[in-house]
């Protein structure tokens, strides 16, 4: 389990649990911890999160990734989305595949906290992965599967994503939410170099 400092700077036992192989997996709580077991997969920007009022700081000469990303604390919940998570079966892992990265991890867990958003495991983008997200996607649901863990359902609002995870075989539900309707033709669509800003 995860320690955390306390007020007092002493070490206290946290909620949350990094997972033993991927430091970018955080389980809900050492009982959410699972494997050999079925799981539904929610995207969180455009599907659980209202992102749509940053996304003007990706256009122009001056996009802003840092910004666009911590902005991510202002996000509307999108409550229909948030209702069909909560409506997965207890028995079902509920796992939030995210391309944000961990730098905004904490704030991340905030935002769910605040808006009451029930999961099992968080998995973000690795420290240093800059690349497209279904490229990430793809390589965090081998990763699943090789834990046993059985993908009924994907929940993505880019048809890119969608795309890649039909061809590993995985059901998928394309959400709307017109992020996407300009792709970019040259395939350059992960983080630029001022990510780390």
């Amino acid at each position: 389990m995860d320690l955390s400092l306390d007020d007092q700077g002493a070490r206290q036992p946290s909620r949350y649990v990094t997972d033993t192989e991927h430091a970018h997996w955080t389980w809900r709580s050492d009982t959410a911890v699972a494997a050999e077991c079925a799981s539904v997969v929610f995207d969180v920007d455009g599907v659980l999160a209202d992102a749509s009022h940053r996304q003007h700081m990706l256009k122009g000469r001056h996009k802003s990734w840092p910004r666009f990303l911590h902005a991510a604390v202002h996000d509307e919940p999108i409550t229909s989305n948030i209702e069909l998570l909560h409506a997965v079966p207890t028995a079902t892992l509920r796992v939030l595949l995210t391309g944000r990265p961990m730098m905004i991890h904490d704030k991340t867990l905030e935002w769910f906290e605040r808006h009451e958003v029930l999961w099992d495991l968080l998995i973000m983008r690795p420290e240093g992965e800059y690349g497209p997200a279904r490229d990430t996607k793809q390589v965090e649901v081998m990763r699943l599967r090789d834990r046993g863990i059985d993908i009924t359902c994907v929940y993505d609002d880019d048809r890119r994503n969608c795309d890649a995870f039909e061809q590993l075989g995985i059901p998928t539900v394309y959400v709307e939410s017109g992020y996407y309707l300009e792709l970019p033709t040259n395939g350059t669509d992960g983080f630029s170099s001022n990510v780390r800003g």
